[in-house]
């Protein structure tokens, strides 16, 4: 048998959702969120073959109806259709990537469509940097809009207590523009060396480099408030 060598995307999408249902197969300007990155990673020239996994036929021959020569289909076994670790998906997606006699060469690119906005010139370039790097994994990331320094947890009392040192509020730190810039991940892209994926079981694979994002393409669908904002942001 012919063994293959490739870049894959995995593009995880199960079928159930707790906080926006059947949040995967919502639309956006008339097409599901699933559409969205798997067009992107289609059409992204450094990724070789796009798989979805899910525990749907039907998310599967939605996706794979996109383009029959570039997309594939993996059915998620049940216990992986819960609420598990994305890296537990995306091990066993590389498994039956590499049981179908694909050989993955670095990295394995995973891609989620909850953040719909991302596009293949971003999937392209963070690979890029990945080849380039001597990075076990590049993350997008969005400059984040909270600063720890503000931020607050309540505790048993009631009462407000600083995540930092209160005295941190205080002076040029009570500043927005005098504060370190922070960086989050966006949920968009994660790029990962195979090999440190299978070992260190993480998507956060030591050392990390960033893909930085603007928030107008970072937005990601954790509630169904999200998806009007998207709205706005979607061309």
């Amino acid at each position: 048998m012919e063994v293959i060598v490739i870049i894959p995307a995995i593009i995880p999408a199960r079928s159930g959702s707790v906080g926006v249902k059947n949040k995967n197969m919502r639309e956006l300007k008339g097409k599901p969120l699933l559409h969205w990155m798997v067009e992107a990673a289609v059409n992204a020239k450094r990724i070789d073959t796009v798989f979805v996994s899910s525990d749907s036929t039907a998310y599967i021959e939605s996706a794979m109806a996109l383009n029959e020569d570039k997309v594939r289909g993996l059915v998620r076994p049940p216990a992986l259709a819960e609420d598990v670790p994305t890296e537990d998906v995306i091990i066993d997606a590389l498994k039956e990537v590499e049981d179908l006699a694909y050989r993955v060469t670095d990295p394995v690119v995973t891609l989620q469509c909850t953040t719909p906005l991302a596009t293949s010139d971003d999937i392209d370039n963070a690979v890029e940097i990945y080849q380039n790097s001597r990075a076990n994994s590049v993350i997008s990331v969005t400059p984040s809009r909270d600063y720890p320094h503000w931020l607050f947890q309540i505790d048993e009392e009631k009462e407000l207590i600083p995540f930092m040192d209160i005295q941190k509020l205080n002076g040029l730190l009570g500043v927005r523009q005098n504060l370190p810039i922070f960086y989050r991940p966006n949920g968009a892209i994660y790029i990962t060396s195979a090999k440190e994926l299978k070992k260190q079981k993480t998507l956060f694979a030591r050392p990390i480099r960033p893909y930085i994002m603007p928030l107008s393409r970072s937005w990601e669908v954790d509630e169904e408030d999200d998806l009007k904002i998207l709205e706005v942001f979607a061309a």
